[in-house]
């Protein structure tokens, strides 16, 4: 068993997964490094893969139309990065960036993808999990956009 395969049976987002789910996303997996200031991601390019963050920090960010970086979040080790595989037209919504070294399990998602269209459970199972994911982020979200506001109203 690889390093890699034991860290993705551990993991939180990947608990309750059957053990031939979890050899599929073993067998679909490597290890990557990202230096500092690299992309794992960007605004509308294909995304065919999905991050579970090891070490490092990862900045999560939006382009405006003007071109100007707007910071939504940052993710840290046990975060998972990327759900946009999931989604037609399978283009990223933004741009993931290294702050600092960053190691991560990077998946490729066209073959879970594939996956998911032949095994039900396993793409339910998987589906279930990335939504569990982008609800804490919208809370995260919420609690940003409300904290503004109310600075906002503080000044006012």
């Amino acid at each position: 068993m690889r390093p890699i395969d034991d860290i993705i049976a551990r993991h939180e987002f990947f608990k309750d997964f059957r053990p031939d789910h979890l050899e599929l996303l073993q067998s679909c997996a490597e290890e990557k490094r990202f230096n500092r200031d690299q992309y794992l991601l960007r605004q509308g390019q294909g995304a065919e893969r999905f991050f579970l963050i090891r070490k490092g920090e990862v900045h999560l960010e939006l382009v405006s139309p003007e071109g100007r970086r707007i910071s939504m979040q940052v993710l840290g080790p046990g975060d998972i990065v990327g759900w946009s595989w999931m989604v037609p037209p399978y283009k990223w919504s933004f741009d993931a960036q290294a702050v600092e070294t960053t190691i991560a399990i990077v998946f490729d998602g066209a073959a879970l993808r594939k996956r998911c269209e032949k095994d039900f459970e396993f793409a339910s199972r998987i589906q279930g999990k990335i939504c569990e994911a982008l609800t804490r982020r919208l809370v995260a979200a919420c609690e940003q956009i409300l904290e503004l506001h109310e600075g906002r109203e503080l000044e006012e």
